[in-house]
Parts: C-alpha cells; structure tokens; sequence
C-alpha cells in the first residue's frame, strides 16, 4: 500500500517511530493513602473504593526487623498516609501487588525515599531511564552519610532476605506436589485470595493454600491478609 495523502504519512510515521523506539506501558490512577507497611510498600484506596497494595518501583527499603526499617517506614509515611497520589503503575508482581512510582504532587516518592537514605536502588529491578538518576541520588546520600548511610556497613535488604532464608531453610516456598510432607509447617497462604491460615484451621491445606510462610510477619510482609476464622 503506498501512502498519497498527509493522514496515511502521519499514521505510517508514528508506527515506524514506535518499532524504532519501544517503550514500556504504563497507566496512572490516583488514590488516597490509607496504609503504610513499610517503606517501600503501601495500601491505597482507589476511586471505586478498593483498596489495593502497591509496592514502589525500583526501591528497596530496609525491612522491618533491620536497623533504619523503621525510620524508613515513618519517612514514607510521612510523604504519603492520608494524602491524595498519583499512582504510575508498571507491573503486577507475584504477589499481587502493584508495582508503581508516587507522586504527591510534582514529588516523586520513589526518588524521594533514596534522596532521604530511606532506602536502596533496587538494581536487579530498575531498569527505567530514571533510574539512573536514582543511583545518583543514592550516591549523593551515601556521601553524606544521610539515613541508613550512617552505618558504616549497611546490608542490602535483598541480602538480608536471602540470609534469613538460608538460615531458617525455608523463608517462602510452595507445595510442588508434595502435599502432606509440609503439613502442620508454618502458615499456609492460598495463592488466589491472599489469606493465609495457621495449622489447625479447616482451610489450612485448601486446594489453593500452596504458599508457605515460615512466619505470620513473613506473610504478612508478602502481601497476604490473616485468615478471619482461625485468625492467625
């Protein structure tokens, strides 16, 4: 087909610009903040009334249990609960979480967090172009010693999760067939609803309950709610 008008060229145009230059898609929505559970994730009430966890792309925020989680998690809250976001969002990780940036405003959140030494560049995740710009305000707050650049060796989160794994030999793992041999083990999460329950309860080994956290803060921390009858 060849092209004899203006509206053929602007339309063959645009096509051949968006093959050269792929971009990754994402939408916006805006919410208010009604949670905070850490400093790099958070729940968000949404327009029609959903609340939806969403954990911020391309950081990674001290977790709870480490030296600055807390600072981190007050840092965050005091940039975002009870106030009204924009939230980019990028991805839906396996925990059904929304991965997005915040802003407030002409605020980024995401940025703001590792400008404050709240938090790390998350490098095995962030692969945007802004993220060049957040390892250089990762360095700036590592030079000034700024949050948990105060420690003289801080651990990455990552490693410290790693290291909790390696040391309980469980941390999150999933059934894989062998129904039974993890029965009365830790919690049990089932994959579709988020809940998870403690041994005991009727709904412990459900069809989908093939999550297990060693745990209740482990699951908690992944995304999962506590079962309302056993109430673990």
């Amino acid at each position: 087909m060849t092209c004899k008008n203006f509206k053929c060229l602007y339309v063959a145009a645009v096509f051949f610009l968006f093959l050269a230059f792929p971009t990754t898609l994402s939408f916006a929505w805006g919410g208010k903040v009604v949670g905070v559970s850490d400093g790099d994730t958070v729940t968000v009430l949404s327009s029609s009334h959903e609340q939806i966890r969403v954990r911020l792309y391309g950081i990674d925020a001290p977790e709870s249990e480490q030296p600055f989680g807390t600072k981190s998690k007050q840092s965050l809250s005091g940039l975002l609960f009870g106030k009204t976001v924009e939230v980019d969002e990028v991805d839906v990780d396996r925990y059904g979480r929304v991965v997005a940036r915040l802003h407030v405003g002409q605020v980024d959140i995401n940025a703001e967090q590792v400008r404050r030494g709240m938090a790390w560049v998350y490098d095995s995740y962030c692969r945007d172009v802004v993220c060049v710009d957040w390892r250089r305000l990762e360095g700036a707050a590592r030079g000034s010693s700024l949050g948990l650049w105060g420690d003289p060796r801080p651990m990455p989160p990552w490693e410290w999760r790693k290291s909790r794994r390696g040391a309980s030999t469980q941390g999150v793992q999933h059934k894989s067939g062998v129904e039974g041999q993890l029965s009365g083990i830790g919690y049990h999460g089932n994959q579709r609803s988020h809940v998870f329950h403690r041994s005991g309860c009727k709904d412990y080994d459900c069809p989908n309950c093939v999550v297990i956290f060693e745990t209740r803060e482990d699951a908690v921390k992944n995304g999962f709610r506590p079962c309302g009858v056993c109430r673990p």
